[in-house]
Formats: structure tokens, sequence, C-alpha cells
């Protein structure tokens, strides 16, 4: 099961878990409110315009949360010294009885927007009557209007 929130570092579109989703071929289970995991499927409580929905899917799925999914439990002191002597494990795909299809490999790629030339000019003038009709006729030779 992948769990994302509701907005990602997509833009804010919130297309991350759905398109993981359709990538690994799970089934997608959007804006829970609530996450039940019952044996081989998990159940989610959807929060949607009309009120909730309740929605059902066989593991693995992938989901995605709203904000109010829960609220924060604050650590005790003896709690956060604990957590700092813990280890944490790391596993490996193969570790977790899993293998990355080769398709999935050469699919994913760095996207990074091109890089933009951009050049400024300061327009001055007298006045804000001369200021503007300057832009004006800068707006007019690059044929903006």
């Amino acid at each position: 099961m992948a769990v994302f929130g509701r907005q990602t570092l997509d833009s804010g579109s919130g297309l991350t878990a759905a398109q993981t989703a359709r990538v690994l071929g799970w089934s997608m289970l959007g804006l829970a409110g609530q996450i039940k995991v019952e044996e081989r499927s998990v159940r989610v409580e959807r929060v949607v315009e009309e009120g909730r929905q309740s929605v059902k899917a066989n593991l693995p799925a992938v989901i995605s949360v709203v904000q109010s999914i829960g609220e924060p439990r604050y650590p005790s002191f003896m709690g956060i010294r604990k957590a700092s002597k813990a280890e944490i494990p790391v596993w490996s795909l193969s570790d977790l009885g899993f293998a990355a299809p080769d398709a999935i490999l050469k699919r994913i790629e760095l996207m990074n927007p091109p890089a933009r030339d951009i050049t400024v000019e300061m327009i001055s003038g007298e006045s804000p009557a001369e200021i503007a009709d300057k832009l004006a006729d800068r707006i007019i030779a690059e044929k903006v209007l």
C-alpha cells in the first residue's frame, strides 16, 4: 500500500497518487479521511462535497489522504528520547518480496523545466504619464496587444 497526501509536489494538482497507481497497476482510493486495513483489502471513508463515501479495494492499493485524516499526537519527553535512540529499518523491494519491472524503471525520468532566458527592461520617465506612454509603446511594439 502506498499513501500520498492530497497535495503533492505536482504543483498541487493531486495527480501523483493517480499516476503512481496507473504505473503500478494498483487500485486508487482518493480523498481518504479514514483508512481501515482488512485481511487482503482496504476500506476507506472518502471525504466528498456531499458528505462521506465508503469504498473498498483489494491490496495492494494507492491511497491519497485529506488533511483531516488524523489528529497529531505529541510525544512525551521520554518518547522523544527513545525515538532518538531507535534504529530505523531500511528495506529493499526484494526484502518485501517485490521486484520492480524494467518497464517502470525505464519510464521514471526526472522532469525539470527547461531553463528560461529572461530579460528585464526598466522603463523610466519624468512623470507617470510619460512612463505609461513608453510602456504602451513597448507593449504595442512587442505585439502583446
